[in-house]
Parts: structure tokens; sequence; C-alpha cells
């Protein structure tokens, strides 16, 4: 199975099945509800982002082809970022601008998130959390949720992970509601 990784080319079918996975976890609408975070294309692409930090600190340590999945995984990431800022509407001379902050977002995100995991510190993933999603997150349940999430994809392996995609926790839903 890993050997379709000697190419880049040839790993974009595989590369955009675990993408779509990965995002499939990240907007899912029981986890909007369950920790409060508000349906906006800001909190979509912060949630989105936070899935993509799980995934991406731990092929960064794993063996190769893990690299060169991060890599592909992280391009074709922000091609469907630019993708739905032309399905937005945003002009062509003006995608480049949005894309660079979106990347700068993505990138400062990415490093808090890490280090906050890094640390086993759940008050600054919680700050974390409460800093990109706003005051309204249940910050400390989606920050049980993050370390769910990091817990899975620590103890899963590169052709799990592309064949049958990471194992994000379904979250809880709180007392009284439902989707």
């Amino acid at each position: 199975m890993l050997n379709i990784f000697s190419r880049r080319s040839s790993n974009r079918k595989v590369v955009a099945s675990f993408y779509h996975r990965i995002a499939e976890a990240a907007l899912r609408p029981e986890l909007f509800v369950a920790y409060r975070i508000e349906d906006t294309l800001t909190c979509r692409f912060e949630s989105l982002a936070v899935h993509m930090c799980v995934v991406l600190r731990h092929l960064r340590g794993w063996p190769a082809p893990a690299a060169d999945v991060a890599g592909d995984l992280t391009d074709y990431y922000f091609t469907q970022l630019d993708d739905v800022l032309r399905a937005l509407g945003t002009s062509d001379n003006k995608v480049p601008k949005k894309m660079k902050e979106m990347a700068g977002a993505f990138l400062k995100g990415a490093q808090g998130c890490d280090q906050a995991l890094a640390s086993g510190d759940a008050v600054a993933v919680q700050e974390l959390l409460s800093a990109r999603f706003g005051p309204e997150v249940d910050a400390v349940g989606f920050a049980r949720y993050v370390y769910a999430s990091d817990d899975a994809v620590r103890s899963s392996d590169l052709t799990r992970l592309l064949t049958q995609g990471p194992s994000f926790p379904v979250p809880p839903f709180p007392v009284g509601e439902q989707i």
C-alpha cells in the first residue's frame, strides 16, 4: 500500500480521501452542538485546522513516507481552501491575499495547538480553543475531545489512517440537546 508514495502525483486520490475523512469529522454538526461552537465560516475553518493539526503533528514523527503524506495533505488542504474562496465569490486578484492570511492563521493555530498538546497542559489547550473559537465555546469539553482525538491518531499507523481514516471520537451531546 505505501509504495504509492514513491511519486507525489500518484497519491492524489488517497490524500483526497484522507483529507475528506478529516474534514467530515471536523465539520460534524454534533461537534458544533456539543461544544457550543458557533456555526460560522471562521469556526468551520478553525475546526478543520484543529483536526488537521492533530493529524499532522503525528505524521511528522512517523517513518517515511509519512512526511510526504503530511506535505501532500497540507497541499490538498490549501487547494480546498482556495476552491472554497473562489466558490464564495472571492475575486481572482484577492484570492492570493486571502490565502496568505488563511495560511498564516493556520500555521499560527497549528503551532499553538501542537505546543499545547505536546506540553500536556489542559489549561493551555482550553485557552487556545477559547481564543480561536470565542468565549461561548465549551473549552473544557472541547479540549477533552481534542486530547482524545490526539490519542486516537497517535495509537494508529499510516496504513490504517490512509485506508480507514482517523478515528476521531464522537462528541457527546449536552444534556437536553439533540441534532
